[in-house]
């Protein structure tokens, strides 16, 4: 195999012999997220590439005294290549980190070039997450939400257009926190003489964070740089387009894993510095293309999104569209149903 251990920037894969055990498996390094996985490899399956498990993952802790993730990498490939002493593992060669097949060598200047690019939007993204943490002048209610904020959605994807984004979306990752947070404002708000509406925010029973907005909308008036714009029971909008969710409050993986359409499942947590896309999202986004997650829990909400997105330039093709058809088809809280009332003709 001519393909050598690329650099830093690139994600790749080899995938690695166990002579002892007769089994194969396969290491991914992910710059994205900054880590390394081991999947077992050793079932094939010609028709759909191969077959593997998760047998491991590291992040932030690496074996062998390595201080990164692409350092340990690069120590696995030395191991592999060894061919000496009592090493039973052996570099097989390299693989494509998400279908399994063989790689000869070949250019990586387009991978450099997306990496960087997204270098430059995680460098945006905390630009944006200081401005909004700038709005907090508590330091401990800024401190909370520092450890627990993270930007997601379709923003990100907006930002590998190269378009700029509608809005940027904060999401906080604990209700405690969540809590914490929109009380803070709400009792700034109400404070102020601002608005007379007065706003209160509860936990209910199932723990969710409610803000309770008069009228459903209050609009802020008189403001500061750093004041709220206005309030929703939904989002708490800020000046620069910046919108602090109030719903969800869950893990950035089980947050996105419930967006509607793949490109906007993406995040930057700026406590760690951590920027997630797969390769899925990343083409989806660059390419224009509705891909449905099929997980989507609101399948009604994509359908009347979907219309959006097409009269925006988005290109969705039969199956993708027949999947969100089947998904609102297994619909059965007569609730989500109350989406639909400004299609009908009553």
């Amino acid at each position: 195999m001519s393909c050598k251990l690329r650099d830093q920037y690139t994600r790749q894969a080899f995938e690695v012999e166990d002579i002892g055990r007769r089994d194969n498996y396969t290491f991914i390094y992910n710059p994205y997220d900054q880590s390394v996985e081991t999947y077992d490899t050793s079932r094939k399956d010609s028709g759909l590439g191969f077959k593997r498990k998760l047998v491991g993952r590291s992040v932030k802790e690496f074996p062998f005294e390595c201080d990164s993730a692409y350092s340990y990498f690069v120590e696995l490939y030395r191991k592999a290549t060894l061919f000496e002493g009592n090493n039973d593992i052996y570099f097989i060669g390299w693989v494509h980190p998400d279908h399994g097949y063989s790689l000869d060598e070949e250019p990586v200047e387009d991978i450099k070039k997306k990496i960087t690019n997204l270098n430059l939007i995680r460098d945006e993204l905390r630009e944006k997450y200081d401005q909004l943490a700038g709005c907090i002048k508590d330091p401990d209610v800024r401190s909370v939400f520092s450890q627990h904020v993270f930007i997601a959605g379709g923003c990100i994807a907006s930002m590998i257009r190269g378009d700029e984004p509608k809005d940027f979306d904060f999401f906080l990752n604990s209700k405690d926190a969540l809590y914490k947070v929109v009380e803070y404002f709400v009792s700034q708000h109400n404070q102020r003489s601002y608005d007379d509406s007065e706003l209160s925010v509860s936990v209910g029973d199932d723990g969710k964070v409610n803000l309770s907005v008069p009228g459903g909308y209050v609009k802020m008036r008189g403001g500061s740089k750093t004041d709220p714009v206005s309030f929703s029971p939904t989002a708490i909008t800020f000046p620069n387009d910046l919108q602090l969710i109030v719903v969800g409050a869950e893990t950035e993986r089980e947050m996105i894993s419930k967006f509607d359409f793949v490109h906007t499942m993406a995040y930057y947590k700026p406590n760690l510095d951590e920027f997630f896309i797969d390769e899925d999202a990343f083409s989806a986004a660059s390419d224009n293309k509705l891909v449905y997650n099929i997980t989507d829990p609101n399948p009604i909400g994509a359908a009347k999104r979907l219309l959006r997105f097409v009269q925006r330039g988005w290109e969705i093709d039969h199956k993708e569209h027949m999947k969100i058809l089947l998904n609102v088809n297994r619909v059965k809280d007569e609730g989500s149903f109350g989406e639909l009332k400004e299609y009908t003709f009553m």
